[in-house]
């Protein structure tokens, strides 16, 4: 951590104060670990029809380069080209979502995904 940033220790701490002391902010806070949940279980649940969608998708791709004269490499480049562009837009929309958004979303989604595998 930079000199004068607090630290994860510190964010959490104000969550958890935060929670105790406002009881909407504990609900929205109780909301989000079960949208996460939800979230987390019904991924592990659809992960094989997923898998095999975007496998679907995979292929139609490269049926398409192939229809279009173009080779496999070729496409792949480009695709590459789109990524990094999209690469120095998706970073820092990460870095401000931060822990504050995403924190208890993310609990939320490992205990379902904890529960779907336990389950299954």
């Amino acid at each position: 951590m930079a000199v004068g940033q607090p630290s994860y220790q510190d964010l959490i701490m104000d969550i958890i104060n935060n929670a105790l002391n406002d009881p909407v902010y504990a609900g929205i806070l109780l909301l989000q670990i079960l949208i996460g949940v939800g979230l987390g279980y019904f991924t592990i649940k659809a992960a094989k029809y997923i898998i095999v969608v975007l496998g679907l998708i995979g292929a139609s791709l490269a049926l398409n380069a192939w229809a279009l004269g173009r080779s496999p490499e070729s496409s792949v480049v480009m695709v590459e080209d789109v990524a990094v562009k999209l690469k120095d837009i998706a970073v820092p929309v990460a870095r401000m979502v931060g822990l504050m958004t995403l924190g208890p979303l993310t609990i939320g989604f490992i205990v379902g995904v904890v529960i779907a595998l336990i389950k299954s």
